[in-house]
């Protein structure tokens, strides 16, 4: 059975597989981001050389971004940059 992502298809075991092939600190922010992650775009794009931090604060932004939009921008989340 095939789960969507965005602009890909996936399995629920290839996202699981990628999820683990990524390295703890990447692993970390996609467990508690507040933004569903799909772990395939981010093992590949670590594995062409992004850096790990880059990724991160990828991760950060686009909750920050979901947050404004969500709750508005007097939010504690919302207004950290």
């Amino acid at each position: 059975m095939s789960n969507g992502y965005g602009s890909y298809w996936t399995t629920r075991e290839a996202d699981m597989a990628a999820h683990d092939a990524c390295p703890p600190l990447l692993r970390h922010a996609m467990n508690y981001a507040v933004s569903p992650m799909a772990s395939v775009p981010l093992l590949n794009a670590w594995r062409t050389g992004i850096p790990e931090r880059e990724l991160i604060g990828y991760i950060q932004s686009c909750d920050r971004r979901n947050t404004r939009k969500t709750y508005g921008p007097t939010h504690p989340e919302a207004a950290r940059d």
